[in-house]
């Protein structure tokens, strides 16, 4: 489930494949809830923070991990995360792991 932080109104439950990564996550959101202007953005995952330009900088080691992370190897059921997108003025989702199941898969990682 995703929802819009101090916004519960707004919110979407998705079908997601475990084996996806985090960047397309992250895509998906972009393109089906938020600008689609290519601004930085990031998850926190138990304090672990996954950003789409994470190792970048070779000088500056933020301590951030790669959104190529997949989502069986950073989450589980029950579990909740935060997203950011666009640092300047920044949309907080909140996302939460309500159950896995074993479903046959139809084309698309991620599904609405």
């Amino acid at each position: 489930m995703v929802e819009a932080c101090d916004l519960a109104m707004y919110w979407m439950h998705l079908a997601v494949t475990f084996s996806t990564v985090l960047t397309t996550l992250d895509q998906f959101l972009s393109d089906t809830w938020l600008e689609c202007w290519g601004h930085l953005s990031a998850f926190v995952i138990d304090g672990v923070r996954y950003a789409i330009d994470a190792g970048m900088y070779d000088d500056w080691d933020m301590g951030e991990k790669s959104m190529r992370a997949r989502l069986d190897k950073v989450l589980s059921p029950g579990q909740t995360c935060s997203y950011e997108y666009d640092y300047g003025t920044t949309t907080e989702l909140k996302l939460k792991v309500i159950t896995e199941r074993q479903v046959a898969a139809k084309g698309n990682a991620i599904q609405v």
